[in-house]
């Protein structure tokens, strides 16, 4: 029995359902490209912005620990990925100050009236070795020194007898802390604290803190190995010092890098 040419017209052949199956496979399969490749732009795309939020910390970290640092303390490693700085504390300026003859005490104006400040104590601070060998003379001083409060001049004392060879220009003194650095190792980015004075640079890294309970603290990961460079530029009669400092992050899922460079002026001055 022949079926009415209606009937005919609606019906689907086997090849017109071939064709709408193959059409929409094409669709889905590019469909679901489309959607997997967004997916892993948007995935790369939040690895380099997380890397250049690591790299901007970073950054910003170093240059708080660098810009504070006495005056002349800066030193670099000769590979270029330590540098190491002495923090001040507070600073004031003395009213007398007995010169070329052990003292025990200083005149000075306080920097506040309620709190006490302690410190090794730095005049004129231009010989950079009397900085990491403190002695019984000289610009640094062996001794810890405490400024009292008050709101009118007070006596700087020191816990021992200290010689000042020289008076500074403006009166400035100084009271500091033990020495600091940063520096990588491996793929780690370091603070170190509390390891004493050490004379020459040449040991500082075989004398660093091993252990965060010694004075050792991350301050990033991942670095490409051996990325980080270090350069200070001493400040001249024309300009301040300029340290310039430059990595490489890694992203450890990924193949993604981003290098960073960075300039810290320190404005401090003897």
């Amino acid at each position: 029995m022949l079926l009415p040419a209606r009937s005919r017209l609606q019906a689907f052949t086997l090849i017109e359902l071939l064709i709408v199956l193959v059409v929409g496979s094409v669709l889905a399969i590019i469909s679901v490209r489309f959607i997997s490749e967004s997916g892993r732009m948007l995935l790369d795309s939040g690895a380099r912005q997380q890397l250049a939020a690591t790299g901007s910390v970073i950054n910003e970290k170093i240059s708080r620990l660098l810009r504070p640092a006495l005056p002349g303390s800066i030193r670099v490693t000769a590979n270029g990925r330590c540098i190491e700085f002495i923090p001040v504390k507070v600073a004031s300026v003395y009213t007398s100050l007995a010169l070329n003859m052990a003292i025990t005490d200083f005149s000075a104006v306080p920097v506040s009236a309620s709190e006490v400040n302690s410190g090794y104590a730095v005049i004129y601070p231009i010989n950079q070795n009397e900085l990491y060998s403190p002695s019984a003379s000289g610009a640094l001083t062996q001794a810890i020194a405490t400024l009292p409060a008050g709101t009118a001049a007070v006596t700087v004392s020191l816990s021992s007898a200290h010689e000042f060879l020289s008076d500074s220009p403006v009166r400035r003194f100084y009271l500091v802390t033990t020495p600091e650095a940063v520096c990588q190792q491996g793929s780690f980015l370091y603070h170190f604290r509390n390891y004493g004075f050490i004379a020459n640079i040449a040991s500082l890294e075989s004398s660093l803190p091993a252990s965060q309970a010694a004075g050792r603290d991350v301050l990033a990961y991942p670095l490409q190995n051996n990325s980080l460079n270090f350069r200070y530029l001493p400040p001249t009669l024309r300009r301040n010092g300029l340290v310039t400092f430059s990595y490489i992050l890694e992203n450890p899922s990924s193949d993604d890098q981003l290098q960073q460079t960075q300039e810290v002026q320190l404005r401090n001055v003897p």
